[in-house]
């Protein structure tokens, strides 16, 4: 699909879920977690998005909060967009993202 046609209510709804990351609350983070990884990760044309609009660094974001259903939701959005060549070289070619540490 060009992501050109991609409603606007989509890339709408992909920084909704960003801002929702942010929150103090951990379900909060979490639900955002899981539809990001559920509806919009698995579409290529919707993991497009995701990336072009800074989607890793919030992911990776995650990964310094202490609840384990957190961490493992951004694990695992994280393992599915390397499988991709683009994030791949986004992922590889960058320190900050390259490097996790989990205390």
């Amino acid at each position: 699909m060009d992501p050109l046609k991609i409603p606007d209510s989509i890339h709408k709804r992909i920084q909704y879920l960003f801002t929702k990351l942010s929150s103090s609350h951990s379900s909060v983070c979490y639900r955002a977690l899981t539809e990001l990884r559920t509806e919009f990760i698995p579409k290529p044309q919707f993991l497009t998005i995701f990336i072009q609009a800074g989607g890793l660094k919030h992911i990776v974001t995650q990964l310094e909060k202490s609840n384990r259903k957190i961490v493992d939701v951004s694990l695992s959005i994280l393992g599915h967009c390397v499988l991709e060549q683009e994030p791949r070289i986004i992922v590889s070619s960058s320190s900050k993202y390259f490097i996790v540490t989990i205390a």
